[in-house]
């Protein structure tokens, strides 16, 4: 027209059928994102997000061609956009398995986690055995309490109140890569190197303290 081209929109009878499979297509990604989260299956929140925002934003594009008169093929624009999203999509799983990656290198215990969790409430047989070395752990396990992040020292007192570490995942909403993370640090702070040592120190500790009280009572009488 005028020596300029334009697009013909022309489409053959069974066209009204693409409007059905085209909002078939849309419900099912929807359901499909919405499901995945529902189920935990997608690994991150911002995964989900970027899912759900593509489908969307489709949707929104196939809107305005329908409102619209645009002598325009919208759906290339809307190819675009599912490329660009699928391309944030990389990007943050790249992120995510980075993340991973990190969290695996700070963990240099290995194989506590599954002991913990069939039987956590164990108790030691026996104290820990170094005795002359006893009191400076003791020393360091009580400097450590004080350094716990909020989130360390809810899980060292879930431990104390002989939480399984499952139940602690559920009340924290927490993932067991982090669970294992947060031990980590917990550890290394009070320098015990299972949850079970702990349980025995932290008895130790509450064992000399009743005895000193109870002399304390006996003095003051």
């Amino acid at each position: 027209m005028n020596g300029v081209s334009t697009l013909v929109k022309v489409y053959g009878p069974l066209h009204p059928l693409y409007l059905v499979y085209l909002l078939s297509y849309f419900a099912a990604m929807v359901t499909v994102i919405i499901r995945a989260q529902v189920k935990k299956t997608i690994d991150t929140t911002a995964r989900a997000v970027i899912l759900a925002i593509a489908v969307f934003v489709n949707i929104g594009v196939w809107f305005i061609e329908q409102m619209t008169s645009i002598e325009f093929e919208m759906l290339s624009i809307s190819y675009i956009i599912s490329e660009l999203f699928l391309l944030g999509i990389h990007l943050v799983m790249n992120e995510y398995q980075r993340m991973k990656k990190i969290v695996k290198q700070v963990e240099s215990v290995q194989g506590f986690f599954d002991a913990e969790s069939s039987t956590p409430d164990v108790m030691l047989e026996k104290p820990v055995e170094d005795e002359a070395a006893f009191p400076e752990r003791i020393e360091v396990f009580m400097m450590g309490l004080k350094t716990l992040t909020p989130t360390e020292r809810k899980i060292y007192d879930a431990y104390i109140a002989r939480v399984t570490t499952k139940e602690i995942m559920a009340n924290m909403s927490i993932k067991e890569t982090t669970l294992k993370y947060h031990n980590r640090n917990l550890y290394g702070k009070l320098g015990v190197s299972s949850r079970k040592e702990l349980l025995e120190i932290h008895k130790h500790i509450k064992s000399v303290q009743a005895t000193f009280e109870e002399a304390n009572n006996v003095t003051g009488k």
